[in-house]
């Protein structure tokens, strides 16, 4: 299984991109598989929290890449690609 706790990270990279502005549909679909995935992995249903945390992923990197093809900048503060 992998490190559920690591899925976050993923927002880490990205919140420095406007996407509010320029991916808003993936930012939120991602921000709404990692609450289903949190709301699993607290009922201890550990499988479905890593199939929930990787959809949260996928969105969230498809929404980076989409806002940076839109034009966004990113900081530098927020550190390595993971």
């Amino acid at each position: 299984m992998t490190n559920f706790l690591s899925t976050p990270l993923i927002f880490l990279t990205i919140i420095s991109a406007p996407l509010a502005t320029f991916s808003p549909v993936l930012f939120l679909q991602a921000i709404e598989w990692l609450d289903r995935a949190k709301k699993e992995y607290r009922y201890k249903n550990f499988d479905l929290a890593e199939t929930y945390a990787q959809y949260s992923r996928k969105y969230a990197e498809k929404a980076e890449f989409e806002a940076m093809r839109n034009g966004a900048t990113r900081h530098d503060s927020s550190g390595p690609d993971p």
